[in-house]
């Protein structure tokens, strides 16, 4: 979980602020929550959105009616990235367990 401030109301300054935050080359897909799907991910952050309650970002246009699904002032704005995995896993895979007679 990362935090960020957005400096501009456009697809760009989305781009900005999760770029601080991970790197570009990951990125696959933005999610941003709506206000229904913000309480969703407060209560049960395991279970899946439903699909009524976020917004797939791809233009300023998504940028900005997920903008508008949020009430003004209240809790910070939930975006979720999905990312790609790494060609290389960061940890090596758990060895067999070993055998015994």
């Amino acid at each position: 979980m990362e935090f960020a401030e957005l400096n501009s109301y456009d697809i760009g300054g989305l781009s900005l602020a999760i770029l601080r935050c991970l790197p570009s080359d990951s990125i696959r897909y933005i999610f941003g929550a709506t206000s229904e799907g913000r309480h969703e991910l407060r209560e049960e952050p395991t279970h899946a959105l439903h699909y009524s309650n976020y917004i797939f970002i791809q233009s300023d246009e998504d940028e900005r009616t997920w903008l508008l699904s949020n009430q003004p002032n209240e809790d910070p704005l939930d975006v979720l990235v999905y990312c790609h995995r790494p060609s290389k896993p960061a940890r090596p895979a758990t060895p067999p367990e070993p055998r015994h007679r």
